[in-house]
């Protein structure tokens, strides 16, 4: 049986639901995306002149890229009931709901944390998930739904 809640419009919603979405930071969010790309040419740019050699300017594109090319990459993303899907080259990757702890939004989406009490490094420890702003009031109810009621129930 399905539960429902109310959604920020004062309707109802069925939580059970799948709710997809794709993200693409080069669509979503194109200043961070070109600021990213600004980045790694002035790096690279740096490098090579820095070296005096395009060998040392390309390394450095080579290492840089391989720490961000899934940025790059569009992302499907399922939120239902069991968690939190991400398929990725279509590679799927799962996070259970009793896997997240807390979470806290930020401007274009949200960091799913896996402990409750706040440490230094949670940013390290923690996965943001991307979300769309038109998709922003309804994960957060989703999350109030699923993380902040496994929390009372444990």
């Amino acid at each position: 049986m399905s539960q429902l809640y109310i959604t920020p419009n004062g309707g109802q919603a069925d939580n059970q639901k799948p709710l997809f979405y794709r993200s693409w930071l080069p669509r979503d969010r194109k200043g961070q995306a070109l600021i990213l790309a600004g980045v790694l040419v002035l790096v690279v740019v740096g490098v090579a002149y820095w070296t005096e050699s395009l060998l040392g300017g390309f390394l450095a594109f080579c290492v840089l890229l391989a720490s961000v090319w899934f940025l790059f990459l569009p992302v499907q993303i399922e939120i239902n009931a069991e968690g939190i899907v991400r398929t990725v080259l279509r590679r799927k990757s799962f996070i259970a709901w009793e896997d997240i702890r807390s979470y806290q939004p930020y401007r274009g989406g949200f960091l799913l944390l896996p402990r409750k009490t706040r440490f230094f490094l949670e940013a390290f420890r923690g996965y943001f998930l991307p979300i769309p702003s038109h998709l922003m009031t309804e994960v957060q109810y989703r999350f109030r739904v699923y993380v902040d009621r496994s929390e009372h129930e444990t």
